[in-house]
């Protein structure tokens, strides 16, 4: 998309044209946002936040010892193909740590990027994607046969948390009430990495 272009002259006097995904690509993990790319803020557990975001405030590695998807750049974020609508790929997905099952903290943890969001059926689900995942089954994640399985890249974890009145301020909680995906748009994600991280670079 040529709207969503660079051009950057080389130290040769060379012009080089680059779109922002890549400039994204070679300063990763970087999220860059502009007018009109919107998002998405998924629930996820304490759990599973611990396990494939590396978010937990407590010194220990014991999260990577239990999941590959702790080394992966690329990992999977696992919900309902009711969702499929609005988990587009290139689209930036915040993270938001649930309070359910008691001991979630209540805010956005965490940002990245959707590289792709497919819907398969639960018994199908390819060994490279498995790998990607912190679950030990799928089957809890829809009423259906099928999952919408979604890869992310260039994960950025918040250094202040975003909490919740935060979230009711900016009007982010979606007509569910964040038990499920809630689209965002990039107005909105800006205000969001701005209070949570300082030096979030925006565009």
């Amino acid at each position: 998309n040529k709207k969503h272009q660079l051009s950057i002259q080389s130290s040769e006097k060379h012009n080089i044209e680059l779109t922002i995904r890549h400039l994204e690509d070679l300063l990763s993990p970087t999220i860059i946002i502009w007018p009109e790319r919107d998002g998405v803020m998924v629930p996820i557990t304490r759990k599973y936040a611990d396990d494939l975001l590396g978010t937990s405030p407590q010194n220990s590695l014991a999260f990577m010892a239990n999941h590959d998807a702790a080394f992966r750049s690329r990992r999977g974020y696992v919900n309902s193909p009711r969702t499929a609508r609005v988990m587009r790929p290139d689209s930036p997905i915040l993270f938001y740590e649930s309070k359910r099952q008691g001991n979630g903290r209540g805010a956005v943890v965490a940002v990245a990027r959707i590289v792709d969001s497919i819907v398969m059926h639960k018994s199908e689900v390819p060994k490279d994607r498995q790998r990607r995942l912190v679950v030990d089954s799928v089957d809890s994640f829809s009423a259906t046969d099928d999952i919408l399985v979604t890869t992310f890249d260039n994960l950025l974890v918040f250094p202040h948390l975003v909490p919740l009145k935060k979230l009711k301020a900016l009007d982010a909680l979606g007509k569910a009430n964040l038990v499920t995906a809630v689209s965002l748009s990039s107005e909105k994600i800006e205000a969001i990495l701005i209070d949570g991280w300082a030096d979030a670079k925006t565009a």
